[in-house]
């Protein structure tokens, strides 16, 4: 009755993925949201060429509560004029409250970054990591996690090749910039 909108639900756990740079790699993430606070669990699942089952792993994880001060913020983007060449939106922020998905807790993994290797990075959100950085979880070519990287909030990752990490960076309206970072390798 109030019309329709089509975008990604900002909170949503449908499954993700994501593909190597040169298409060898697909690494697909089933990631349903958590019901309650306690050890959850998710999978990854990665193929080669298409065809070829690198791996398939189910991993545990301490589910992060979905504040309501997220879910305030993203009905304001949601609600807000476009720009001046936009036509104003008659839905309002009530309806678009009511009809986003929210779950209790956030879905576990936001992003997915499959590298050539068979490797993969999660960007997540997991209970036990930081609230005010960006978190991600390397997994070996055969799907175990290798190490937890906290990054700043702002970083996007764009490609990964062995202890190094590309992106772009830059708070909400700047024009991001490259950025490079170096993981040391475990061990070391």
């Amino acid at each position: 009755d109030d019309g329709e909108s089509h975008y990604l639900r900002p909170f949503g756990d449908d499954p993700i993925w994501g593909t190597s740079s040169d298409g060898s790699v697909l690494v697909l993430v089933t990631r349903p949201a958590a019901r309650n606070g306690d050890l959850s669990r998710f999978t990854v699942t990665a193929w080669r060429d298409g065809h070829i089952r690198l791996y398939s792993q189910e991993l545990s994880y301490l589910p992060r509560r979905l504040p309501r001060a997220a879910v305030d913020s993203m009905v304001e983007q949601l609600a807000a004029p476009g720009g001046p060449d936009m036509p104003r939106t008659p839905i309002t922020a009530d309806s678009i409250r009511r009809h986003l998905y929210r779950p209790g807790f956030y879905p576990p993994v936001a992003a997915v970054i499959a590298a050539r290797d068979g490797t993969a990075w999660l960007r997540v959100r997991f209970g036990d990591g930081p609230r005010d950085r960006g978190e991600w979880v390397q997994l070996s070519s055969h799907g175990y996690p290798m190490q937890r990287v906290t990054t700043p909030p702002d970083f996007s990752l764009l490609e990964a090749d062995g202890h190094m990490l590309y992106g772009v960076q830059g708070e909400s309206g700047e024009i991001p910039h490259p950025v490079r970072y170096r993981i040391p390798p475990l061990g070391s």
